[in-house]
């Protein structure tokens, strides 16, 4: 390999470590629930286990029950 293309190997590799060291943050982050998403889990039930764990406290999962039945439109209270 000539000197030069030895030159442009060594800043793509540089590059490409540059690139993947960035990256990493946002590919080990796990994606937002969506809205929809969260609606499914809420009347399944799949979030109760949170309390039952001691994830959360009681009262958080009675204001997050509020808010939900909020998004669905069955509580009236503001």
């Amino acid at each position: 390999m000539t000197r030069h293309s030895q030159m442009v190997v060594d800043d793509l590799r540089r590059i490409a470590e540059m690139q993947r060291k960035r990256m990493k943050p946002v590919l080990s982050r796990p994606a937002p629930v969506r809205p929809s998403e969260q609606v499914r889990r809420f009347l399944a039930g799949e979030e109760r286990w949170r309390v039952e764990a001691g994830e959360i406290t009681p009262a958080d999962y009675a204001a997050y029950e509020m808010e939900m039945l909020k998004v669905l439109g069955l509580n009236k209270e503001k």
